[in-house]
């Protein structure tokens, strides 16, 4: 009986996986929110990721690349999550996977390794291995290529940049900074409040003995620093801000 319900359970998960994965879009809201599916439910990964595989098969181009692009969010973030036994699990696929590639969709596949590269999510050999599955398929004769040759990236290859690229944790990461710099600053500022000296004063410092005198001037020396620190950092906090922001209004404007 218990095996029974084991199956009954399975087959409710198969019918499950393949309506998420045949509905998945190539937005990030969709991408992301299929993707933490994925890993809150670690446990099913060899199904999952098999099930993947499956679907990935019976799809055309575009909606593989849809897959891929889920594949990429969950093997990018799955580690901090505790739940890195994705990466292993979509490794073994990976090149079967890729041998299902089509050549509309060569360049995005390549932004994707060149993720993985870069962040060092996959070993080099195995981006090797992928890199060269996709330089395998012929390439259009050389008068071909330059017809299809255009002086500024389409909707597609923009759309792809983002979604390969984009990874919210970097901006809480930066947010969390330039709080904790901000309370440093304010805690530094208070202290040297509650010692009622004016740290402008030559006179004042003068009288200032010991302990007391590394106190003001260290005090004097976070205070300048930070501020200056803090300034920076919103400054590029700001400028990043602003990128992501484009960046998800841009990606949904490419829909």
């Amino acid at each position: 009986m218990a095996a029974g319900a084991t199956a009954a359970s399975g087959g409710s998960l198969e019918a499950t996986l393949e309506r998420k994965f045949r509905s998945v879009t190539n937005t990030m809201d969709s991408i992301q929110g299929l993707s933490t599916w994925c890993i809150d439910n670690k446990k099913y990964h060899s199904l999952i990721v098999r099930h993947w595989m499956k679907c990935l098969k019976k799809s055309d181009s575009s909606h593989r690349l849809n897959l891929l692009y889920l594949a990429n969010d969950v093997i990018q973030n799955c580690k901090r999550k505790n739940a890195i036994v994705y990466r292993t699990a979509f490794a073994e696929l990976l090149p079967d996977a890729f041998l299902l590639g089509d050549s509309k969709v060569h360049k995005s596949v390549e932004r994707i390794l060149t993720i993985w590269e870069e962040r060092d999510v996959y070993s080099g050999a195995l981006i090797a291995e992928l890199k060269s599955i996709l330089t395998k398929e012929d390439s259009p004769p050389a008068e071909q290529q330059q017809q299809q040759q255009t002086p500024v990236e389409s909707k597609a290859d923009l759309r792809s940049k983002v979604l390969a690229e984009f990874v919210p944790q970097a901006l809480f990461d930066q947010l969390s900074k330039y709080k904790r710099s901000l309370e440093e600053v304010d805690l530094r500022e208070k202290q040297l409040a509650a010692m009622r000296v004016d740290i402008f004063s030559t006179e004042a410092l003068k009288k200032l003995k010991g302990d007391s005198m590394k106190s003001v001037f260290h005090g004097c020396c976070v205070v300048c620093s930070r501020s200056v620190r803090v300034e920076l950092q919103k400054h590029f906090m700001c400028v990043g801000s602003w990128k992501r922001t484009f960046l998800f209004g841009f990606s949904n404007y490419l829909n």
